[in-house]
C-alpha cells in the first residue's frame, strides 16, 4: 500500500557498494575491449566499448534504487535496475537473519544481511557493521516475543 511508502523511512547502502560494482564491471568489460584491440577485430572492440559504458550504468541504477527501512512491524527492502522491486515483509514472519562480511566489508567495517522467510530470502548489503548488529537485535527480539502465529 502507498501509505507503507510513506510510513518507513528509507535508508541507503554505503557507497562502497557502488565502487566495487563499478569496479568489477569495468575490469569485466575490458576484457574483450583489450583482446579486440591486439586481434585487431573492430566488432569486440565495439562490443568491448558497449560493455564499458553500458554495466557501470547498470550497477549505478542498481545503487541508487537499493535502499532499505524498518518501523515496528514491517521491513521495506526497494531495489531494481528498470524497474521498482519492493519487498515488505512482517518482521513477525522472519525466520532466520544471517550477517556476512567479505575481507572487503570488514575492511571498512560493514555488514550485509541476509533476511529468511518462509517465501525465500533478500539481503541487505552494505551497512554499517552496527547498524546491522542493531538491526539482527531488534528482529530477533521482536520475532521471539511476538506470539502472533504466522500461518
Amino acid at each position: 500500500p502507498k501509505d507503507i511508502k510513506k510510513e518507513i523511512t528509507l535508508n541507503k547502502v554505503h557507497p562502497s557498494y557502488l565502487n566495487r560494482a563499478i569496479f568489477f564491471s569495468v575490469a569485466f568489460a575490458l576484457i574483450p575491449l583489450i583482446i579486440g584491440i591486439i586481434a585487431k577485430l573492430t566488432y569486440v572492440i565495439v562490443a568491448g566499448a558497449f560493455l564499458l559504458i553500458y554495466l557501470p550504468g547498470i550497477s549505478y541504477l542498481k545503487f541508487k534504487k537499493l535502499a532499505y527501512g524498518f518501523n515496528k512491524e514491517l521491513i521495506r527492502i526497494h531495489g531494481g535496475v528498470f524497474g521498482d522491486k519492493n519487498i515488505v515483509t512482517p518482521i513477525f514472519k522472519i525466520q532466520a537473519i544471517e550477517k556476512t562480511q567479505s575481507p572487503f566489508e570488514r575492511s571498512r567495517n560493514l555488514a550485509s544481511l541476509k533476511i529468511y522467510n518462509a517465501s525465500g530470502s533478500e539481503s541487505i548489503p552494505f551497512i554499517n557493521e552496527n547498524i546491522a548488529d542493531e538491526i539482527m537485535n531488534i528482529f530477533l527480539k521482536k520475532v521471539e516475543l511476538d506470539q502472533r502465529s504466522w500461518m
